[in-house]
Formats: structure tokens, sequence, C-alpha cells
């Protein structure tokens, strides 16, 4: 195996494991809402403070979601 074979297959390697579709999930999951996000919220509904944290959660699940449409 040639040197620039070898090369390349290391690239091809390091490139998935970075950019592999396994780790979508992972990166969506993991994704840090910026601080003071839920001012956004807070311009819908008022009460949101209020909120019990399932609602919160779900809240969260589903921003996530939305994350997932959208291409990083």
């Amino acid at each position: 195996m040639s040197q620039l074979t070898l090369i390349a297959l290391i690239l091809l390697v390091a490139f998935l494991w970075k950019f592999g579709p396994w780790f979508r999930q992972q990166r969506i999951l993991s994704y840090d809402f910026p601080i003071g996000w839920w001012h956004h919220v807070e311009l819908i509904d008022p009460n949101h403070s209020h909120w019990p944290v399932l609602k919160r959660k779900k809240l969260e699940a589903y921003v996530r979601l939305f994350i997932d449409q959208v291409e990083f």
C-alpha cells in the first residue's frame, strides 16, 4: 500500500469519525441552549417561570427536534 493511499485512508476515517451520521444524535442531545433563550419564551408566555419541569422538558425536546432538521 502506497503512502498516498494510506494517508487518504486515514483522512477518510478521520472525516467519518468527525462527521459520521451516528454522531448527529449525540451532537443534538448535547446541544447547549444559549443563556437567556427562555427570554424568547417569556415573550410568548409571561407565566413561563411557573411551568412545571415536564412542560419545560417537552419544549426543549421540541426545540431539539427542530435543530435536528437544521444542518449544522
